[in-house]
């Protein structure tokens, strides 16, 4: 796996290689990965060259996503939702981002900083089973293991709102055919 830091602010692609993975990749190098551990549920782990960590939605009427490190019980990091269709990742040093959709491109949303500036960027439409990342500001700005919680969690968060979508579809379907039989 290719080191982070070599990454300078550009595109890449986060491709689906099957079995509920995807790989961050920029043509033949990859720079990350991310594995869901069932396919119909939202436990992922993830992994960069600085380290490997594991993603778990939990709550129902308040749902949160946490991010440990792998093989460890604290939560290194918590994503919230706020107010204006925005979430807040905070991580336990303190340091926070907020996930929001990106005015300046349409179908991106994208982790900004604390002066409102964007560091990482994904499209959140899947196009021929990947999303498209956009990497805004130098990772040396930022921790190593929290630029790598970026990316991790950029795809974690369309691949479980594309999900979503999914079942969404799935039960109007399946209703929309029990409540009209004939």
């Amino acid at each position: 796996m290719e080191k982070l830091s070599a990454i300078a602010p550009m595109q890449l692609t986060w491709a689906k290689t099957g079995d509920g993975k995807f790989e961050l990749r920029a043509i033949e190098k990859v720079y990350a990965t991310i594995k869901w551990a069932k396919s119909d549920g939202s436990l992922a782990t993830g992994e960069t060259s600085e380290g490997i960590w594991t993603f778990k939605r939990a709550g129902f009427f308040k749902p949160f996503v946490t991010v440990r490190l792998s093989g460890n019980d604290t939560n290194l990091a918590t994503l919230k939702p706020g107010s204006k269709n925005e979430s807040r990742l905070e991580f336990a040093g303190k340091q926070t981002f907020i996930w929001k959709a990106n005015k300046a491109r349409r179908r991106e949303m994208g982790f900004f900083d604390a002066y409102d500036r964007m560091v990482v960027g994904i499209a959140t439409e899947l196009h021929l089973n990947s999303y498209l990342m956009t990497i805004e500001d130098q990772p040396d700005k930022y921790k190593p293991e929290e630029f790598s919680v970026l990316l991790l969690m950029g795809c974690y968060l369309n691949v479980l709102n594309d999900k979503d979508q999914e079942m969404a579809a799935v039960i109007v379907a399946t209703s929309t055919i029990t409540l009209n039989p004939g």
